[in-house]
């Protein structure tokens, strides 16, 4: 633009029309350069000033503070600095590194079970805690742990029962056909019960247990009559299940004489049982609207029941009365089954008649918070009134303030209980469902499929179960699932050695 028609106005300044085009380069170079003059020196006087905000703040908190740090508890004080081990990787594998996919865990709160294989972190678990969040992450506290043999499956549920006693809970194994509980219960100051033939422990199965404080003596009578029943009628139908279910007259021949039995000795035995069902009082059953005689007609193949077991598969176990205490503030009570072998049918009826025994107490609140543990859990569901038992003691869980531990060796174990399409087989298999907590460990070779099915594993989990070594499980919650390798102290180790004998063996060879 001109202006006088003697002077041009430029970025910068201003030149005469007339100026020579050398010149204008000139001024046009030298009118950048104090351009950036100005911005570099206000470039440095903002730095000035931050550093100067820097200092002020350091100068600050060095009055106040000494120099090892601040004398306060979470102050982080060290007297290194942290230092880091190179790590070199592909785009491809640090693209997919923890943090970003690995899971934050379940938290500090409970017992410490071992390490998250994919994070490092610490993994603890407690079902009632679980329970009790909000948003509740349980629904019930049962835990059901599948594994094949040798794969840490009873080394984890003895760390997650032991582990539990600082926190005021105890510990029942109602039947441990291994005796490797027995030994752990004995170790730790708890309560060990050997049964087997010729051994000194005998127990009573219909013992009435002790009342609960504040019990109303009615409601406690009716408990403790209906427990009977139950386990009688369970006996029988476990031992002969070709007349189960009973008859309603031989149910009713079984009544009578078990209230015959309490009301002549107060608490009764088997025998005293049997022997009432084999010669009914003529009055009680008059007085019940039942003939004498055909009580006894029906009730003869369970009075044949009775005594076969009586003097032959339970004799000298639960014939009598018993010859020791149960001790319900012991902090871990296990009835060892070990001395009677392999039979499958007397370890199934004597973990029967121990879990009606030490269940006595299970509604007594005043002994706080319990695991029962049912390891080799496949005995307990061979027979479909074992079933009902276990699926009340699952679903009354909550009510009760108990959690249940179930071991056993593969999924498909609840199909040995009957036919595929039996009442007995769903129920067994039912008791999947009553179980929050899944720790599946490796399969042996042809369950992986049925494990993929039942607990409807993703792909990734399916993969956890395959690769899964000595200890390390899949921890499967309704929301959420872990890859967990159990860590066990050298303590520990020695007291939940369940391969003595194959190590001892080794050795000798």
């Amino acid at each position: 633009m001109r202006e006088n028609d003697t002077i041009t106005a430029h970025s910068g300044g201003y030149l005469p029309d007339d100026a020579k085009r050398q010149d204008r380069r000139t001024a046009r170079r030298d009118w950048r350069a104090a351009a950036d003059q100005l911005v570099r020196e206000q470039q440095d006087r903002a730095a000035a000033a931050k550093a100067a905000e820097i200092a002020a703040r350091k100068a600050e908190y060095r009055s106040r503070t000494p120099k090892s740090g601040e004398k306060r508890p979470w102050a982080g004080r060290t007297t290194h600095g942290l230092k880091l081990r190179k790590h070199r990787a592909t785009t491809a594998n640090l693209s997919h590194v923890y943090p970003f996919l690995a899971d934050g865990g379940l938290g500090s709160a409970g017992v410490y079970v071992g390490r998250d294989s994919y994070s490092g972190a610490s993994f603890c678990y407690c079902g009632f805690d679980l329970y009790n969040r909000r948003p509740r992450l349980v629904s019930n506290t049962n835990i059901m742990m599948v594994g094949n043999i040798g794969w840490g499956k009873t080394n984890t549920a003895m760390a997650l029962a032991v582990r539990n006693l600082p926190f005021g809970r105890r510990i029942v194994v109602p039947g441990d056909p291994k005796d490797d509980w027995l030994r752990l219960a004995i170790a730790l100051g708890g309560q060990g019960i050997r049964l087997g033939r010729g051994l000194p422990a005998r127990l009573n199965p219909l013992d009435g247990g002790v009342k609960p404080a504040g019990k109303d003596p009615a409601m406690w009578h009716s408990e403790v009559w209906s427990r009977r029943q139950k386990l009688l009628i369970a006996l029988v139908a476990t031992a002969a299940p070709a007349i189960a279910p009973l008859e309603p007259l031989a149910v009713a021949a079984l009544d009578l004489a078990l209230a015959a039995a309490v009301q002549h000795s107060g608490t009764p035995t088997l025998p005293d049982v049997a022997h009432h069902l084999a010669a009914p009082d003529p009055d009680r059953a008059k007085a019940a609207g039942y003939d004498a005689e055909l009580l006894r007609r029906r009730g003869q193949p369970v009075y044949a029941v009775l005594s076969s077991l009586i003097n032959g598969h339970l004799g000298g176990l639960f014939d009598g009365p018993s010859t020791v205490r149960f001790d319900p503030l012991a902090p871990m009570i296990a009835l060892g089954s070990a001395a009677l072998g392999d039979d499958d049918l007397l370890q199934s009826l004597v973990m029967l008649c121990c879990s009606a025994w030490v269940g006595s107490t299970m509604s007594d609140p005043a002994f706080g918070q319990r695991l029962f543990v049912y390891d080799e859990a496949w005995r307990i569901i061979s027979g479909e009134a074992q079933l009902d038992r276990m699926n009340a003691d699952l679903r009354l869980s909550r009510h009760y303030g108990i959690a249940n531990i179930l071991a056993m060796h593969a999924l498909s174990d609840p199909d040995k209980v009957g036919h595929a399409d039996s009442a007995a087989v769903k129920k067994a298999q039912g008791l999947l469902s009553l179980c929050d907590t899944r720790v599946v460990f490796r399969q042996a070779p042809g369950e992986l499929d049925r494990a993929t099915a039942d607990l409807a594993l993703t792909q990734a989990e399916r993969e956890v179960v395959a690769g899964a070594g000595v200890g390390e499980a899949l921890w499967k919650l309704p929301t959420k699932s872990f890859r967990v390798q159990t860590i066990l102290s050298d303590r520990e180790k020695q007291m939940f050695n369940t391969d003595q004998r194959m190590t001892n063996m080794s050795k000798a060879l």
